[in-house]
């Protein structure tokens, strides 16, 4: 696997969009429910607050692995965590409806949307980059944030076995991955090994006929496996 920067194929990320909607529950957008209080001030909330300003050398300066982590922490001290991911599956159900109807200029409004619910999205900072009026301060910030999440799980494993998986905090992030790679998804199966979870996903390059490739990638989904 070949590491990729983002001149993404629209067609493969429309795909995944699909695809991630799917596997979620789907009810109307509204608030994120609030962090339980008791949570201490973590690096997602106060780097958070830096990102808001929208420079480019603080999304370089994230520790993407750790914002992402930490996001999760956060989401899962909820005691009513599963209404996030009701919301953030139906802002992605709008934005992915948008981008089929090559609305770009909603399909960033509704990305901006669930990133205000959820910033370690990567395929709704893409989908701002879409938006044709959008500023170029702005788009360069968003594909530097998604670019900086993206290898973020890239660099966690080389996905090749149980020992060597890719470190995820969501379903959606392995779609995510695999449209960024170029990939079309395949099929899915749940691995437990040693008292953790994995997912393997198989995946093809996309190709058709005797030049299509098969891959077959690990994900550890132990982390959040059983709560969403």
């Amino acid at each position: 696997m070949k590491k990729v920067l983002l001149s993404l194929a629209m067609v493969l990320l429309v795909a995944c969009a699909g695809n991630r909607a799917a596997s979620e529950n789907q009810v109307p957008a509204g608030q994120a429910p609030a962090a339980d209080p008791s949570v201490d001030s973590s690096y997602y909330t106060t780097q958070l607050e830096v990102l808001k300003k929208g420079s480019i050398e603080d999304a370089k300066a994230t520790d993407w692995l750790k914002f992402r982590k930490d996001y999760l922490r956060i989401r899962l001290s909820q005691s009513n965590h599963g209404a996030s991911s009701m919301v953030t599956s139906a802002l992605s159900s709008e934005m992915g409806k948008s981008l089929q109807e090559k609305n770009y200029v909603a399909a960033a409004k509704s990305a901006k949307e669930l990133l205000a619910v959820n910033f370690t999205n990567m395929y709704a900072h893409y989908v701002v980059t879409m938006d044709t009026t959008a500023d170029s301060t702005t788009i360069a910030f968003h594909n530097e944030v998604a670019k900086g999440l993206f290898e973020s799980i890239y660099n966690s494993g080389r996905g090749l076995s149980e020992e060597t998986a890719l470190y995820v905090i969501s379903i959606s992030e392995e779609y995510d991955f695999l449209g960024f790679m170029g990939f079309k998804f395949e099929r899915q199966s749940l691995i437990e090994k040693d008292g953790h979870f994995y997912d393997l996903m198989e995946a093809s390059n996309g190709e058709t006929g005797e030049s299509k490739k098969y891959y077959k990638i690990y994900f550890d989904v132990t982390d959040f496996y059983g709560h969403y």
